[in-house]
């Protein structure tokens, strides 16, 4: 399952979530905090250092990640279903950006048709 949280998290790094990609920093901090609730607070200190950036989607992750600490500290869940609850919020962003990006823009140009040329005795004429 572990496979999925780091895809999920490299689709979001190149989506523009953060400063450093938040995959290198979540693994760092997995390494060092195998503890779910110790390493969230880890990310709290990334971000806190300006590693994850200051996007809305990187406060969301990291609000989310925070909530999903404190209930797994208290014992309302266990680790592994924090762990998993974070790996759905990963996918989530990741999709919205990817939805977000997709969508035309306001201010882009139309898109352009194909011109059809024809010969016209000396010259050509395309519309």
């Amino acid at each position: 399952m572990r496979w999925v949280l780091r895809a999920g998290a490299l689709e979001i790094a190149v989506l523009g979530f953060g400063c450093a990609t938040v995959q290198s920093i979540q693994a760092e901090c997995e390494n060092r905090h195998p503890d779910f609730v110790d390493m969230v607070e880890c990310l709290k200190q990334e971000a806190a250092a300006g590693s994850l950036g200051q996007s809305r989607d990187a406060r969301t992750y990291l609000a989310h990640a925070d909530t999903l600490a404190h209930r797994a500290k208290a014992g309302e869940i266990t680790h592994r279903d924090a762990r998993a609850a974070l790996r759905e919020m990963y996918v989530k962003i990741a999709q919205t950006q990817a939805a977000q990006a997709a969508l035309p823009r306001a201010d882009s140009a139309p898109p352009r048709r194909p011109m059809i040329c024809v010969p016209r005795g000396s010259g050509v004429s395309c519309f």
